[in-house]
């Protein structure tokens, strides 16, 4: 097989496929540190592709890398001796690599899951990496080597553990407390259980709380409109009760009467954001290493694994070994060390501005409007927090596809940077669909990130449209020669089972036909309200689940008593909407939106 290849091209790829795979490995990193973040800030598929490939390439590289090592660790060639040093100083970088940024644990939840596997995997790529530090001794940079093994196996049990946490059974035992039955629990049933064995008449009778419907005399919000900082700190209060939705637990009559009225005291705006911050932290719970970074272990490994890095790097520098090895070797290594102290200062930094720290730091105070000593730091930290606030922007829209006349609405326009979630909302015409019409943004607005995805996906557009157009040609156009009409026809079947086979045709589908705007303020206005409205009507469990498991019913009802005419059509409408499967009521609404839409007022 190795005379298949040119003796240089072979001298090549063994010189340089090691230290190819490392630099591979620094830049996945870099990417994941800086672009990860931005996963949950835009709905941009190109740029989610991006990251899904950068996360499972990421990975690949590092246990490809810590094999390479291994093997060439293992051949006694002179030439290669003053070179193992450095590969072994190397190897616990991988560690490092595989161990991943802050800023992605998981592409979904399902990953979580596989905490084991991972925890597995540390085990394997630890032994491997000692197998070969202990091959290249006797060793000059044994030191800062172990060293940095000590940081790589941080790093990566750092990521084990984060996923372990955010894993469903992990996460819901996370949120259950200790049944507290009260001091004279055990009293009383001992008394019971002696009384049932003496055959004395015995019952036990639940008191009502006298709490319970009882309104509470201290204020849910402060008087005046809540400020950065208390939108994440009722944020973050609300996150800790309300992350158990994830895990279907089931919250007491006072919580859900809390979290009730003070909705009802706040703007739709302020409900936005609060709203948001919750779920930016419900994302980073479950995908990121916030989890665990905020409590006293994950800071202290935190530290240590910085510590690491700057040693190592001292170590290497003032035991002037430079002139021991190859100087791209050395500039190499300098960058991996570079590197890591860099990306893991952007990440401490990031970890100190962040929404969960700062609602860690500055928790919540019983009453909003008590005066509070420490009150004199919360001017820099709303200052901080404004770079993350709401913005609308004013937006010109065509009220409809073929009039010039124009309306202006307000939207969500956030710095792509700092911003909580994509600020889209996602939309499907079936019957642009059938009549294969692409469908048009109504409120285009430009951005750093606009700038830089749009050409992507103009592109991608193109391409979806041309492999469309060439299909459908191919199928349309009639050939009076048979062997040339066979053949067309095989090629069609081939490309379409290619594309069913790797579910792409859906993809080319959902690129060309799925659009998506930015969400106005008329638009959350108008939800918030239809919320508030209907909760009043959920005083019992029952009544709640009646108005989420309507149809539109609810609606036609309400609208049917407050009008003295039209009582027959709703009548004739609720037909149409009670009497059908669940899926073809959505699919009349669908219909019957688009068409009411398409009507000119």
């Amino acid at each position: 097989m190795g005379d298949m290849f040119p003796p240089r091209l072979k001298k090549f790829w063994d010189k340089w496929n090691i230290r190819g795979i490392i630099i591979l490995s620094l830049f996945l990193q870099t990417i994941l540190i800086f672009f990860a973040p931005s996963r949950k800030r835009t709905a941009n598929k190109l740029f989610l592709v991006l990251i899904w490939s950068a996360y499972l390439l990421a990975d690949w590289a590092a246990d490809y890398a810590v094999g390479q090592i291994s093997d060439s660790q293992e051949e006694a060639v002179e030439e290669h001796d003053k070179t193992r040093e450095l590969l072994a100083f190397w190897s616990p970088f991988l560690l490092l690599h595989l161990g991943g940024p802050d800023t992605i644990t998981a592409l979904a939840l399902e990953d979580n899951e596989l905490w084991d596997r991972h925890l597995f995997s540390l085990v394997c790529q630890a032994v491997a990496t000692v197998y070969v530090i202990l091959l290249s001794t006797p060793n000059r940079l044994l030191t800062p080597t172990v060293i940095m093994l000590f940081g790589g196996v941080i790093k990566y049990f750092e990521r084990t553990t984060a996923l372990f946490s955010a894993s469903l059974d992990k996460f819901k035992e996370s949120m259950l407390n200790d049944p507290d039955p009260g001091a004279n629990y055990a009293k009383l049933m001992e008394e019971y259980a002696a009384k049932m064995d003496m055959n004395i008449p015995t019952e036990v009778v639940f008191v009502e709380d006298p709490e319970k419907g009882r309104e509470g005399n201290t204020p849910v919000k402060p008087n005046d409109d809540l400020t950065n900082l208390q939108v994440v700190q009722y944020a973050f209060k609300y996150f800790n009760i309300f992350k158990g939705l994830i895990v279907d637990l089931i919250f007491t009559n006072k919580q859900r009467d809390e979290s009730r009225k003070f909705f009802d005291s706040l703007s739709p705006e302020e409900a936005l954001g609060i709203i948001e911050v919750e779920l930016s932290l419900i994302y980073e719970s479950l995908f990121t290493k916030a989890e665990i970074l905020h409590n006293l272990t994950g800071s202290v490994f935190r530290v240590i694994a910085l510590a690491c890095l700057v040693s190592s790097l001292c170590l290497f520098t003032l035991k002037n070994e430079a002139k021991y090895y190859d100087g791209f070797d050395v500039a190499l290594t300098y960058a991996l060390l570079l590197c890591g102290i860099a990306l893991d200062s952007i990440a401490l930094l990031t970890f100190c501005v962040s929404d969960w720290t700062i609602a860690t730091l500055r928790s919540l105070k019983e009453d909003p409007d008590e005066k509070d000593p420490w009150a004199w730091g919360d001017g820099f930290l709303n200052w901080i927090l404004g770079f993350r606030t709401i913005r609308w922007k004013g937006c010109e829209c065509f009220v409809d596809g073929h009039e010039v006349t124009k309306k202006r609405h307000e939207v969500l326009d956030g710095n792509c940077m700092f911003r909580r979630w994509s600020e889209y909302v996602h939309a499907y015409n079936l019957i642009g669909y059938c009549l294969k019409i692409r469908p048009k943004r109504i409120h285009p607005t430009k951005g750093l990130l606009h700038c830089f995805t749009t050409p992507c996906s103009f592109g991608t557009r193109q391409f979806c449209n041309w492999i469309h157009r060439t299909l459908s040609n191919l199928c349309n156009c009639n050939c009076s020669n048979r062997p040339v009409n066979f053949i067309r026809q095989q090629f069609v079947r081939l490309i379409n089972k290619v594309l069913e086979t790797f579910d792409l045709k859906e993809l080319v589908e959902e690129l060309r036909f799925t659009n998506s705007d930015r969400l106005t303020k008329e638009l959350w206005r108008f939800i918030f309200e239809q919320v508030k409205h209907k909760h009043r009507f959920a005083e019992d469990p029952e009544s709640a689940t009646s108005i989420s498991s309507a149809r539109g019913d609810w609606t036609l009802n309400e609208t049917s008593s407050k009008t003295t005419e039209g009582g027959p059509d709703h009548a004739k409408l609720l037909t149409y909407v009670t009497e059908k499967d669940y899926d073809q009521s959505i699919l009349i609404w669908h219909i019957a939106t688009e068409l009411l839409y398409q009507i000119p007022i």
